[in-house]
């Protein structure tokens, strides 16, 4: 959907898609997330879980203990953009406490997804998406 939404109705092709940059973004990204799960599996006071989920993401999202960076995603941009234009880069990442109401409604929606218990929302391994990706973790 991103990839048809930036770049045009090209990236419907799979083929295509898989030439494209978004999918060159996502195997380079995953080669960077298995280097790191091998390295933590090394030490012994760091560790990294990695789940993939098969639902729009509709906001990234870095929580630490006193605050939440939230940035939301959408298909949509300024009316006069050209088709088939980047949003990157148009969206506020804004800044909320942890204890704030905002923050604790996106912590549970964040659970909500990684629990994976909505039938709906499918929710795979590392190693189901590096076999797909044809990845070594």
């Amino acid at each position: 959907a991103r990839a048809v939404a930036e770049d045009g109705a090209q990236f419907e092709d799979e083929d295509r898609f898989k030439a494209g940059p978004l999918y060159n973004d996502s195997w380079r990204s995953l080669n960077v997330i298995a280097s790191m799960k091998r390295e933590a599996e090394s030490r012994s006071y760091f560790g990294i879980d990695v789940r993939f989920v098969d639902h729009w993401p509709s906001v990234y999202l870095v929580m630490t203990e006193s605050v939440a960076y939230i940035e939301t995603y959408h298909f949509g941009k300024p009316k006069n953009n050209v088709d088939g234009s980047s949003i990157d880069g148009l969206v506020p990442m804004m800044l909320f406490k942890s204890q704030s109401r905002y923050a604790s409604i996106l912590r549970q929606h964040f659970d909500y997804i990684w629990s994976g218990v909505n039938p709906h929302i499918k929710t795979h391994s590392l190693s189901e998406i590096a076999e797909a990706m044809q990845v070594v973790v």
